[in-house]
């Protein structure tokens, strides 16, 4: 069974994904959307197919099929069925969500890790919660030193200039190219533009 293809529309998985309903059908060998190839591998009696959805998108079908003769699938059934298929739902787009962002977070680790620019992040309160190692070989600081610190003890302005620099943020959104005097681990000012 795991090498067959479902098309939309075809057999009880199909039509449960082409109307996003649930489909029950208790005489599967008489019924005109049965799937003979299927019939031929398996002796199916009665099907019981229900959507998996994400916000109305299909992202599969939970099909339970009966090879018992006589077996006869019940509304309670299909609905125990469509419970499963929503959590199974749930369990696959968190699963696709998480890919996502650790594919994301691979592509941001890759260009931070390369560029020749320093990379450097702080939270709201201004303490230092990224240093790429451009910035190390720029400031001469180890990442691990300088995060969760305050930047105001690296600008030449001091606090007044970070609560300044805090302000435009809130106000303006961003802040291309800001000139700046920022203090290395050696001690000397490195003039820097920042956005």
């Amino acid at each position: 069974m795991k090498e067959i293809v479902h098309r939309l529309g075809e057999g009880a998985t199909g039509q449960a994904a082409f109307t996003r309903q649930g489909v029950i059908v208790n005489d599967y060998p008489h019924w005109p959307h049965r799937r003979l190839d299927i019939l031929e591998r398996v002796p199916i009696t009665a099907t019981l197919s229900a959507p998996m959805l994400v916000q109305e998108r299909v992202v599969g079908v939970l099909t339970l099929n009966a090879i018992e003769p006589g077996k006869v699938f019940r509304l309670a059934d299909l609905g125990l069925l469509s419970m499963c298929a929503a959590q199974a739902a749930v369990a696959i787009e968190t699963a696709r969500l998480h890919r996502q962002i650790r594919d994301a977070l691979d592509f941001l680790k890759s260009i931070t890790e390369n560029s020749v620019d320093a990379i450097i992040t702080t939270d709201a309160h201004g303490r230092f919660t990224f240093w790429s190692p451009a910035a190390e070989e720029i400031f001469g600081y180890r990442a691990e030193e300088i995060v969760g610190r305050p930047i105001a003890d690296y600008y030449r302005g001091g606090p007044e200039e970070a609560r300044e620099v805090m302000r435009r943020l809130r106000v303006e959104g961003r802040i291309p190219n800001y000139e700046t005097t920022f203090r290395a681990r050696d001690g000397r000012w490195v003039e820097s533009s920042s956005s």
